[in-house]
């Protein structure tokens, strides 16, 4: 059942908590999706590694470190250390004064950037990006 929990020390997770990375759209797209609540919704259908995406919804950067993070390296593998390529993610607010800050909410492919994950089996690193480019989205749940 649902309530809460209390401790008067430390609560270990053996697991990751919150949602993970399971997979990237199959279809890519740019950076104008009709702001945030365009891309809401993208996360659906089967990924391009064969999941079931239903229920996902596209991972946010924190998402993506958490997925690192409590991943597992030995089998069954993660499918962080697994995916390959380029997917965009959301990133939240710009880090400095540019067009940085998710393609200005998902709705400017001309001259905004927004960050996208490499993937690869040590985990991947956060690439900002032109709007303009065609990428899967990362997807989590």
């Amino acid at each position: 059942g649902a309530g809460d929990i209390t401790t008067d020390g430390d609560l270990v997770v053996k697991g990751c908590l919150g949602a993970v990375f399971i997979d990237t759209t199959v279809s890519t797209y740019d950076g104008a999706r009709g702001g945030y609540v365009g891309i809401r919704n993208i996360c659906t259908g089967t990924g391009s590694a064969g999941s079931d995406l239903s229920g996902s919804r596209v991972c946010a950067s924190s998402e993506i470190l958490e997925s690192i993070k409590c991943g597992s390296t030995v089998a069954p593998i993660s499918p962080i250390y697994t995916a390959s390529g380029f997917a965009w993610i959301n990133n939240g607010p710009p880090a400095y004064l540019a067009q940085a800050n998710d393609c200005q909410g998902w709705i400017n492919n001309t001259d905004a950037y927004g960050t996208m994950w490499e993937f690869g089996s040590n985990g991947g690193k956060g690439v900002l990006t032109g709007c303009n480019t065609q990428r899967a989205f990362a997807c989590c749940k």
